[in-house]
């Protein structure tokens, strides 16, 4: 693949391009981990109609995660028990080859996360034994690099704390640095190795970017973290039980799904606050716990995945749409333009 940069090949969260008049599809993907789920499928939403469309059958991969192409051409879906990647034709709606990525020996070492960098050559595939970079220009021929090892050392220290598997990647909007976050806490990626190193119980979709600030969910406290890009903290606000963030399209407000209980009561609620953590701007009513929440790019409509269902939000307005109903929970969804053949 020739040199690679990692904190500037790393994927980027962009800035939002507004393209007015351009139309939208949600991506969920049913996963073979989720315990419910018994097809194997990628499922096209219009966000214009919010209605969905004919899956897309993905056997024989039995999928964890995906990317996509923001284009809607192509979809990047691992596969549970194996080390490989589906390549997935959004157009022809059928899977068209696969790569194997790591160690070849068995058990696989099966992917954390999927990301595209932000001219989408490059698909990095996070493992619990570090970052794989694969060049995929050529979708006849992805060329798979040498795996990029993560290593964690507490902050003024230089001997590793005790192995932590990482989860996922993330880096700030110009590229200059880079996130890993594990387990057991997130990282600052220097080049060399992981610190300094910010305690909490991390998860999925628990730590996000945005413009001039990282957010991050601690999971067993309880609590939501806003840092600095240089990973100090800001501020923290305790929450009820929170499951998922997101930054708003623009980068400037932290979307975060949470949950409360009012005696026998259980509440569904999307907070959104500003990167200082001050009085919510405003909380939306869901019909159950978040999963995961993402937006249009035009800055229009959040959808939040539930279970056995997303909802669409407009974000002018804060209303709330009819749920769309789905026959699985999804495991993660993603938002692509409709795609156009050539």
């Amino acid at each position: 693949m020739g040199t690679f940069d990692f904190l500037n090949d790393l994927p980027g969260l962009q800035p939002c391009q507004y393209t007015p008049n351009k139309e939208y599809l949600l991506y969920t993907l049913n996963s073979s981990l989720v315990p419910e789920s018994s097809v194997n499928n990628m499922i096209p939403i219009s966000t214009k109609t919010d209605t969905a469309l004919d899956p897309i059958d993905l056997s024989p991969v039995q999928p964890i995660l995906f990317a996509v192409k923001k284009n809607g051409l192509t979809a990047f879906v691992s596969d549970a028990k194996t080390n490989k990647i589906a390549i997935v034709d959004l157009i022809q709606k059928k899977v068209l080859s696969s790569f194997s990525y790591g160690a070849q020996s068995p058990p696989p070492v099966l992917a954390t996360a999927l990301s595209l960098s932000p001219d989408e050559k490059t698909l990095f595939i996070t493992t619990k034994t570090g970052v794989i970079p694969v060049n995929v220009s050529n979708l006849q021929a992805p060329s798979v690099g040498a795996t990029l090892p993560v290593s964690v050392s507490t902050s003024g220290s230089t001997s590793p704390v005790k192995k932590i598997a990482p989860i996922q990647t993330v880096t700030t909007y110009d590229g200059s640095k880079a996130y890993i976050s594990y387990i057991d806490g997130i990282a600052l990626f220097s080049g060399v190795a992981a610190s300094p190193f910010f305690p909490l119980k991390s998860s999925y979709d628990t730590f996000a970017v945005g413009r001039n600030a990282l957010a991050a969910l601690d999971l067993g406290k309880k609590i939501l973290f806003c840092f600095s890009p240089d990973l100090q903290l800001k501020a923290f606000l305790p929450m009820a039980n929170p499951t998922c963030i997101a930054f708003s399209p623009k980068g400037d407000e932290i979307y975060v799904g949470d949950t409360t209980t009012d005696g026998s009561t259980t509440n569904s609620i999307l907070t959104v606050l500003n990167t200082n953590l001050a009085i919510p701007s405003f909380s939306i009513s869901l019909p159950s716990a978040a999963i995961q929440i993402v937006f249009t790019p035009d800055g229009k409509k959040a959808y939040v995945a539930i279970k056995n269902g997303v909802v669409p939000i407009k974000l002018a307005t804060k209303e709330v749409l009819p749920t769309i109903s789905l026959k699985q929970t999804p495991a993660t969804i993603a938002i692509a333009a409709l795609p156009q053949s050539n």
